[in-house]
């Protein structure tokens, strides 16, 4: 037996030293760097993905910590960990970001969700009952899908400009936990505000938070409120031991903003406060002063008056989109009679819609001008990619005519209507406008010369003296 029983030992002992001394063992016990950001930090089962991590101060391995998986639509892992930094160590939650999920296409985005989820569970001392996700426009859809996606119980979402992936449903998420936000001015605001009304309708946690801006990742304070209100769902469904003394702090700084809204006589905005602190609190404290409050305004002409007056907003914008999308589409169609992309583009009315926009006065119209544009430049910019690389220059021509009349002067933006140009055999007009571009701060050589477009001009003397100028002086000719 013992002759049988020292082979085995010594078998044992040789694993445990491979284990000890191999170079994924050492990168796993490498002690991270506390309250700062890492990035990138390679996935050690595939160095082609990485993401940014934020490890709280107080970390340590003896213990399971909630965790926020994000996506930024652009691959910038560091920016959402960044901006829900401060939440995060104020209520101890690890932070990573990909750098690799992207608006798309979804299996690069599934590769990338794999990738980090396989790696953090591989490193890090994650409490799997308090699992999250949060996303950017693209990103978002990501985050809403993560826990789908691999079959994982997530416990929460915030979802910043962007609703549910075209293959998830509402009754999908039914009871998750969703912060959703959207700045104003935001073109998938109407999305964000129909998807919040679904989920409260179907029972689900839901909050939605607007902000005076456009499409983006919302402001610091949001985020903050964002984990804040993930927090007290954990309360309330248990997986987190109440605090009542954070709660009661919470629910006095919301009784006091709301308040606030009360004494600037914003009816209606004062009372969605109340409404908001009667779902997020019952339950956990006392919410009668809000309830009466929610009720007491609910009966002013002013409360009916905001919310009439928010619904007519959104069924104009609405309209609008769709008599805009009717005159885009055309572009479409058959371009054969000369001229007739340009007057497209000039039934778009692009020049009003861009007054109306920076007009002083931050109402309806104001809004609704400004969401418009969004729409049409996300789309025009998406459609424009699309032409170039099926060498459709007519096409391309005339959809980044609409971006840089919504972006004059942009110099990527004419650095892109330039190229659109040359592969439509506009020689001269290519020629002015990529000089434009360059004097408006273009200075991506490396992207003019990679550009497959400009290849009809590689020996034009014009097309050379710019090149040559960019080389020997990088920045405006």
């Amino acid at each position: 037996m013992a002759e049988r029983i020292q082979p085995l030992a010594g078998r044992i002992i040789l694993l445990l030293a491979f284990l000890i001394f191999s170079p994924t063992a050492r990168q796993r016990a490498e002690a991270l760097p506390l309250g700062q950001i890492s990035d990138p930090v390679p996935c050690l089962h595939d160095a082609s993905q990485s993401y940014a991590l934020y490890l709280p101060t107080a970390y340590h391995a003896q213990r399971r910590w909630p965790i926020v998986y994000c996506f930024d639509p652009g691959g910038r892992g560091a920016v959402p960990v960044a901006l829900f930094r401060e939440g995060a160590e104020k209520y101890g939650c690890i932070l990573v970001g990909s750098n690799n999920s992207k608006n798309g296409p979804w299996e690069i985005v599934l590769q990338a969700a794999r990738a980090f989820w396989r790696d953090t569970h591989a490193r890090l001392a994650i409490d799997d009952q308090r699992i999250y996700a949060a996303g950017f426009s693209g990103g978002a859809r990501a985050a809403c899908g993560f826990g789908k996606m691999l079959s994982i119980n997530l416990q929460g979402i915030i979802a910043c400009g962007g609703g549910l992936p075209e293959w998830l449903e509402p009754r999908d998420i039914m009871g998750l936990p969703w912060f959703g936000t959207a700045g104003l001015y935001d073109f998938n605001y109407a999305e964000m505000r129909e998807l919040a009304g679904q989920l409260e309708a179907q029972g689900t946690p839901q909050r939605l938070e607007a902000f005076p801006g456009r499409h983006s990742w919302p402001p610091p304070e949001l985020a903050l409120a964002a984990l804040e209100w993930l927090e007290l769902q954990a309360m309330k469904s248990g997986r987190r031991p109440p605090d009542d003394k954070t709660i009661a702090d919470w629910l006095s700084r919301a009784l006091a903003k709301a308040r606030e809204l009360e004494n600037q006589q914003e009816w209606g905005s004062a009372y969605g406060r109340y409404a908001s602190m009667v779902a997020d609190f019952s339950g956990l404290a006392d919410v009668t002063a809000a309830r009466e409050k929610m009720l007491s305004l609910g009966k002013y002409g002013a409360v009916k008056d905001f919310k009439k007056s928010e619904s007519d907003r959104e069924t104009e914008y609405a309209e609008s989109l769709t008599r805009l999308k009717a005159i885009y589409c055309q572009l479409r169609g058959p371009l054969n009679e000369p001229g007739k992309a340009r007057r497209i583009v000039n039934e778009l009315r692009i020049a009003g819609l861009r007054k109306k926009a920076d007009a002083k006065d931050q109402g309806r119209e104001q809004i609704i001008a400004r969401r418009l544009l969004g729409e049409l430049s996300t789309q025009a910019c998406a459609d424009g990619d699309a032409y170039m690389l099926k060498k459709d220059g007519q096409r391309a021509v005339a959809v980044f005519q609409i971006v840089a009349e919504i972006h004059p002067g942009h110099p990527a933006v004419l650095a892109a209507l330039a190229g659109a140009m040359a592969l439509n055999g506009e020689r001269k007009k290519a020629l002015k406008t990529i000089t434009e571009a360059i004097r408006a701060g273009f200075d991506d050589l490396e992207a003019l010369e990679r550009e497959s477009a400009w290849n009809g001009l590689r020996t034009d003397p014009e097309f050379l003296r710019i090149i040559s100028a960019m080389r020997k002086s990088p920045g405006p000719l």
